[in-house]
C-alpha cells in the first residue's frame, strides 16, 4: 500500500515536472518542494475525487466518445493548481497541453512500473 502511494506521488511528480519543462505557459514556483506536494495532492484527487466526477460526467464522456475524460483530467489538474500554491497556467492552451502530457507520462510510467502491482 505504501509502495503504491509513493509510486503514484513519484509518477505525478515526474509528469508535472515534464509539463513544467516542456510546455510554455506552465510554471511551478520553488520547483521541487512544490512538485512533491502537488504530486501527492494530484494523486489524492485522482484516487478520491476523480471517480465521482467520472461517474457524474459519464454521459458527457459517452457523448464525446471518451474526450470527456480529458476534461475531467484537466479539472483535476486545475483543482490541484488551486490547492497547491505555486502552480500557474497561462491560458487554456497550457492547461490542455499539460493535461495531455501528464496523462501520457502517467500512462507510460504506469505501464513501465505498474506491471508488478497487485
Amino acid at each position: 500500500m505504501v509502495t503504491r502511494i509513493l509510486s503514484t506521488i513519484m509518477t505525478n511528480l515526474v509528469a508535472l515536472w515534464a509539463a513544467e519543462r516542456l510546455i510554455h505557459g506552465v510554471t511551478i514556483d520553488h520547483l521541487w518542494p512544490t512538485l512533491v506536494i502537488a504530486g501527492a495532492v494530484l494523486g489524492a484527487l485522482n484516487a478520491l475525487v476523480r471517480p465521482i466526477v467520472m461517474l457524474l460526467a459519464l454521459p458527457l464522456i459517452i457523448l464525446t466518445l471518451g474526450i470527456g475524460v480529458l476534461i475531467v483530467n484537466a479539472a483535476m489538474l486545475l483543482l490541484t493548481a488551486h490547492l497547491v500554491h505555486g502552480i500557474h497556467f497561462n491560458g487554456f492552451g497550457a492547461v490542455a497541453s499539460a493535461t495531455l502530457l501528464i496523462s501520457l507520462v502517467n500512462w507510460l510510467l504506469g505501464m513501465a512500473f505498474g506491471a508488478g502491482r497487485g
